[in-house]
This record gives structure tokens, C-alpha cells and sequence, in this order.
């Protein structure tokens, strides 16, 4: 047997199945009817296939696989796209996928060599033997050398099998590999070029690394952080620049370079730092399609949370014959693995992961997961992040909080399926309206502005904090009145809604709209109300008229993977879940205990609040749970329990001293739990029913046993 039939023979490219060519194209496909650039013959300036000479000669197309692709589907794809040459200047034939599968062993033996098969992952980048001539903007091979390489004995035998999944990665373990990396050098930047290597063989593969690189540079030192990005930035050229803006995760990277760069003052540098700073800015402005600043100024952009870029990243394909790719590949027992159980999959920054069982509720399909961050778990290991100052209160609330989780979602829990459209964490926070995820946001926004862009902003999606009302029409609220409307808001963030808080785990707004990043602008989709559901449905993936909506998987996938991935947007779970007990306080106000004494002296009967109501554990759950599902009426069922207790319970409710007594607050919390509803079908009884049921070790029903308001 020949070389060339070997290869068909190796890797089965007789027939080469849909799957096999599962591939993202760079440069990206133009939108029909607008042709590709046409393929000629020429000289090749790429000798060999890895990226030795990437930066220096001519850029190269590439095939970036997906999952399950394998190497005989590059080939296959590569051999229809050598048969579309449409002028000739050597005689050598048109080349079989034996062929072209020889002469890859050949050609790209240094990159596989250089990465081992057992890190052959979705994502993994290939160069193929066609250039891109950047003056004509033809594209170029030459079928004579690629015959000829197909005529070498191979150094190499190209590996058969489908490559492997990313693995979604545990964030505590991330944390102490950078760590670790970082303590292993004198100064971050020496990390760059490495980094820069990783993105370029493979776009997806680094990014949960490079954003905790670049937090804990941030955090422990500052310092380093702009000569780490420019070092990263010095290491690539236009078109690999390009290439890493046109897939998700490697966008991703290019923003955090861009945001660590932007507000560099040039003129504070001279020399070679200040020449590396402005290159880097065209070279990243170029790539992430920057919106010119109006009007124009030399080298001058605008944000890309301020004005939307041109440039729309593309994530891994995963066509339907290929869903089961993750379950066939991903370790066994792998959280990948147990995503790969689930219905719905999708693939986020190269991970893929379910977003829920599709259901129907109430005129609207899509699909729902209960999650698989535990909170208990999670606030066992990061109550010090989540309470950074040592509030005993804190404690006492985060407590609550895991107690009841199980009857709220997990801290990756994720809903598509009702008028809340996406509703996401443990608290089924939804965005239709702007005191819920919204806020959450905006929370997790100042908390870690860079792992908020991670996850919601390279989508396009930017929360603003605002004032109590809002319609399409609108204006924007000024300084006093955001102030004014969210008084646990930082000061920062009320006088420039696009400032970072100067104190951000006390910053929390009480309202917060949410805005779109379109082409060189924003648009704000104004909350939606019974007789609008607004814009937001179109932006979370929503269709259809009233009665018959449906939600598509990816915003549940993306909300689970922030939470799946994120130690920041965990903690802005539970500090804004803590601070709903400040919400209830505001929302119910004060109540008239029937028999309350009058004062000695005189003056109006004193009234109480939920803070002296409810000082039970158990009290403090029941209204907890109230006001995460029915908010709206916690404060009239809590005054039927407080005018019913003492009747139904024969419990008197002050002491000869005029205080509240005890027995008393403990029969509140029962009444209130009795008459408190809710407006689902069940929903009461499935509520009552689980908190009943924990021990009193869990939920105590002693009086004072809640010391949290």
C-alpha cells in the first residue's frame, strides 16, 4: 500500500460522516450571496503547518474544530476546498483526500507534535496550506507542494478519533493553578507570550485562565497588569487578532486586553512603552471592530460597553447530529459528563452544558434546570468573600438563605419557561422587570466588572441602575434622582451610571434597567409589563405571540456557566439574596398589633416591623420565601397573620410590661405560615410543606433563635 492509501485507510476518509466536519472557518464565510475570495495557484511563504511563522508571513486559513469533529473531516473539508481553484500555474492534479490527508501528516506534524492528541480539544485550531494574499485578497496554494508532501515519509500518523471536550472548569481549582503560576515568576508579564500561544492554538482553551491571570494581577499586583497585557498584545499581529475576535471565548480575551489598556494615559509614556501602547490599542480596537467616538478622534474608541462593536463572535457549532459528542468523550464522572446527561445542550466559551428539561407553564415553552452549585457548599467555602467585614448579621441571613435554597434553585438554577423570561440562581431572580436580576447584575457588575463581561457583557448585555419607574418613553433619571430612587446604591454609580462603585459589596441598587449594545450604539429595553412584554423577549432568545411563546436554551446555558465558573457572580448571589431581608424591611413597613398598650405618656400606638415580628428562624424563612416568590403579598398576608394570632391562638401578645412576648411571636410565625399564598397552582403547599419539614437544627422556632435584621 501506498502513503496515500494508508492515510484513507487510517482515517476513514472513504466517507467522511457530517459530524466529522463539525468546523468554525476563519476567515468567517461572507454572508451569502457575497462570494469567497477566489482560490489561486501560487507559492506557499508556510512551509510547515504550525505556528512557528504564524506572526510573520502570510495569514493562513484556518479550520477551528467543534465538537466532534475530527482530522479526517479537516481533511474532507480541506479537499473540497482545494477542488474550488479556479486558476493553475503547476500541473499537478487536483487532490484526493488520501492526498491531502498525506500531505497534512507532513505539513502539520510540528503542530501535533506540539500538541499531543491527548490535548486535542474542541476549539483546536488548525492552519491549513491556503494563504491569504492581504494586497490582492486572493487566497493561495500550490497543489505541487502539497503533492509532493503527500509523497514524504510521515513523521507522524494523524490521530482518528474526535477530539475532546473543553472541561468546564472548578473555579477554586482554577484559583490556585494561577496562583500558583504566578508565584513561579518575578513579574506577570512574563506569562504573556505563553498565554498568547494558547490562545492562538486554540481560541477557547485559556479564557477561564486568562481573566483569573488577570484578577489576581489586578488584586495582589496592580502594577504588573498593563505590561502583562501589552506583553500579550506585542506577541500577536493584525490577522491572529482577528481570528481570536471572531470566536466567543477569545473576543472575550481581547476585551479584557482592551480593558486594561483603554484608559492608559499615552502621554505619561515615552519610547518603546508608549509606541507598544498605542499599537496595541489599533491592533485591539481593529479586531474587536471598535466604534470611532464621535467625532473622531486619532486613536480614540469608545468602549465597547458604551457603544456596541461591529465584530460578532462566533461560538462552537453544535449541530443536533452532534449533542451526544460531550457524553461520549468527557470523563466519566466529570462535571462535563453530568452536563452531557442533561437535555438542552448547549456550548458556552467552548464548554458545553445543559440548560434544562423543555416544559410548558402558563403559554410559554423553553427549558429550565435546578442547577448543580450547592449553596451550602459554596458558602461553607467562601462565607469570608461573602461577608467580607464580619457582620454577624450576615451570617445569620446566609444561613436562611441555604436553608430554604432547595425550595428556590440552586446558585446555577436557570428558567426560560414563563413571563419572567430568563430567571436565574437561587433566588429565581427575573429580568422582566428591574428590581430582580437586573439588580443582581448591576451587583455582580461593580463587584467584578471583568467576570460580568465574561458572561453577560460580551453578549451585548449592560445592566444601568435607574429609578422606580420606567416605560419606552422615559427619560434618562439624573443624578438626584437615581440617588434619590436607590439609597443603598454607591455614590459613584448614582453620578455616572457607568462608574464602577467605589465600595461594591455595599453597592445595591433598588433599580436597574438593562440596555443592548448595538452597532455604535446602545438601546435601553425597558421592562415589560401585563400588556407589553417589551424588548427584552426578543433579547433573551423569546418568539412568538401571547399564549404560544418560546424561549430557545442559550441564556440559561449562559447564566448556568457564570455560576458554574464564576466564585464572583456566586458571591453576588448571596450578597444580593442577604439583602433581600433590607427589601422586606422597606416593602412591608410597620404593622398595628391589635391591644397594643399605649405608651406611657401618650402619644400614637407604637407599630412594628418585620425585624420584631419575626425574630424565629423559622419566621424568618417563611417570609423569606414569601418574598422571593409572591412579594407583593407579604405585607397584607403578614398583617392578616398579626390581627388573627391572639385569636387563633389564645396567645396574648404583650406582657404586663408592654412587651411583646415570646410565645406570642412563635404563634405569629405559624399563623403566618397558614395564611401566607401564593399565586401558583400548588405553589403553597409544596412551600409550607418543605420548610415544615427541616428540624429545628436547621430552622429553630425560638423566639430571638434570627438575628439577622
Amino acid at each position: 500500500m501506498t502513503i496515500v492509501d494508508d492515510i484513507l485507510a487510517a482515517l476513514g476518509l472513504a466517507k467522511v460522516p457530517g459530524t466529522a466536519r463539525n468546523l468554525l472557518r476563519w476567515p468567517v464565510p461572507p454572508t451569502p450571496p457575497a462570494p469567497r475570495p477566489p482560490l489561486v495557484e501560487g507559492v506557499l511563504a508556510h512551509l510547515r503547518g504550525d505556528l512557528t511563522t504564524d506572526s510573520s508571513l502570510r495569514p493562513r486559513v484556518s479550520f477551528i474544530l467543534g465538537p466532534g469533529a475530527t482530522l479526517g473531516g479537516v481533511v474532507a473539508e480541506l479537499t473540497d476546498l482545494l477542488a474550488t481553484i479556479t486558476t493553475r500555474t503547476t500541473a499537478a492534479p487536483i487532490p484526493d483526500r488520501g492526498t491531502v490527508g498525506a500531505a497534512l501528516q507532513t505539513y502539520s506534524a510540528t503542530h501535533l507534535t506540539n500538541t499531543p492528541t491527548d490535548v486535542l480539544k474542541v476549539g483546536f485550531r488548525m492552519p491549513l496550506p491556503i494563504e491569504i494574499d492581504e494586497d490582492t485578497g486572493e487566497w493561495v496554494t500550490n497543489l505541487e507542494t502539497i503533492r509532493d508532501w503527500a509523497q514524504v515519509p510521515p513523521t507522524i500518523v494523524l490521530p482518528a478519533g474526535v477530539v475532546g471536550p473543553l472541561l468546564i472548569p472548578d473555579p477554586d481549582a482554577l484559583r490556585a493553578e494561577v496562583a500558583a503560576d504566578l508565584a513561579a515568576v518575578a513579574d506577570a508579564s512574563d506569562l504573556g507570550i505563553a498565554l498568547a500561544a494558547r490562545a492562538l492554538r486554540n481560541p477557547y482553551e485559556p479564557v477561564f485562565f486568562a481573566y483569573e491571570l488577570f484578577d489576581q494581577v489586578r488584586r495582589l499586583r496592580a502594577a504588573e497588569e498593563v505590561p502583562l497585557a501589552l506583553e500579550l498584545v506585542d506577541s500577536l499581529v493584525n490577522h491572529q487578532a482577528q481570528l481570536l475576535a471572531s470566536t466567543t471565548a477569545g473576543n472575550a480575551v481581547l476585551r479584557r486586553l482592551w480593558f486594561a489598556v483603554e484608559s492608559v494615559d499615552a502621554a505619561t509614556l515615552v519610547g518603546d512603552p508608549r509606541d507598544s501602547l498605542l499599537r496595541g490599542r489599533r491592533l485591539l480596537a481593529t479586531a474587536l471592530g471598535l466604534a470611532a467616538t464621535v467625532p473622531p478622534v486619532l486613536d480614540t474608541w469608545q468602549s465597547p460597553l458604551v457603544a456596541g462593536p461591529s465584530i460578532t463572535p462566533r461560538e462552537a457549532p453544535l449541530p443536533a447530529a452532534n449533542v451526544n459528542f460531550a457524553a461520549a468523550n468527557a470523563p466519566a464522572g466529570s462535571e462535563t459528563a453530568i452536563e452531557a446527561a442533561g437535555n438542552n445542550q448547549q456550548v458556552v466559551l467552548g464548554r458545553q452544558l445543559s440548560a434544562g428539561n423543555t416544559g410548558v407553564y402558563d403559554g410559554y415553552t423553553g427549558p429550565a434546570h435546578i442547577g448543580r452549585v450547592l449553596p451550602a457548599a459554596f458558602v461553607a467555602a467562601h462565607q469570608v468573600e461573602i461577608n467580607p467585614a464580619g457582620d454577624p448579621r450576615l451570617d445569620a441571613r446566609s444561613q436562611i438563605v441555604v436553608a430554604i435554597a432547595p425550595n428556590e434553585g440552586r446558585l446555577d438554577a436557570a428558567r426560560l419557561r414563563d413571563r419572567g423570561m430568563l430567571s436565574t440562581g437561587l433566588q429565581q431572580w427575573t429580568e422582566h422587570v428591574n428590581t430582580e436580576a437586573n439588580v443582581l447584575w448591576e451587583h455582580f457588575r461593580g463587584l467584578a466588572p471583568d467576570q460580568y463581561d465574561l458572561h453577560f457583557g460580551l453578549y451585548r448585555l449592560y445592566p444601568q441602575i435607574w429609578g422606580a419607574l420606567e416605560a419606552a418613553a422615559t427619560p434618562v433619571p439624573s443624578a438626584a434622582a437615581l440617588a434619590a430612587a436607590n439609597p443603598w446604591a454607591d455614590p459613584a454609580v448614582t453620578a455616572d451610571p457607568l462608574a464602577l462603585p467605589a465600595a461594591p459589596v455595599d453597592h445595591f441598587p433598588l433599580y436597574a434597567t438593562l440596555y443592548e449594545l448595538v452597532l455604535n450604539g446602545r438601546v435601553r429595553m425597558h421592562q415589560s409589563t401585563a400588556a407589553n412584554i417589551g424588548p427584552r423577549f426578543a433579547f433573551f432568545k423569546g418568539s412568538g405571540p401571547a399564549g404560544a411563546r418560546v424561549f430557545t436554551a442559550e441564556w440559561g446555558a449562559r447564566a448556568r456557566l457564570a455560576a458554574r465558573t464564576s466564585v464572583a457572580y456566586c458571591v453576588a448571589e448571596m450578597q444580593t439574596a442577604n439583602k433581600r431581608f433590607d427589601r422586606i424591611l422597606r416593602d412591608t413597613g410597620d404593622f398595628l398589633i391589635p391591644g397594643t398598650p399605649a405608651p406611657l405618656g401618650g402619644g400614637p400606638l407604637p407599630r412594628y416591623t418585620a425585624a420584631d415580628l419575626f425574630t424565629t428562624q423559622y419566621g424568618a424563612a417563611l417570609v423569606l420565601d414569601h418574598h422571593i416568590n409572591a412579594p407583593g403579598l407579604v405585607t397584607g398576608d403578614i398583617t392578616d397573620a398579626v390581627n388573627t394570632t391572639t385569636a387563633v391562638s389564645g396567645q396574648a401578645a404583650f406582657d404586663a410590661a408592654g412587651n411583646l412576648r415570646d410565645p406570642w411571636v412563635v404563634a405569629l410565625a405559624s399563623r403566618y405560615q397558614v395564611v401566607r399564598h401564593f399565586p401558583g397552582p400548588g405553589a403553597k403547599a409544596q412551600r409550607d410543606g418543605f420548610i415544615n419539614g427541616l428540624p429545628a437544627a436547621v430552622l429553630s422556632r425560638a423566639a430571638g433563635s434570627f438575628a439577622g435584621w
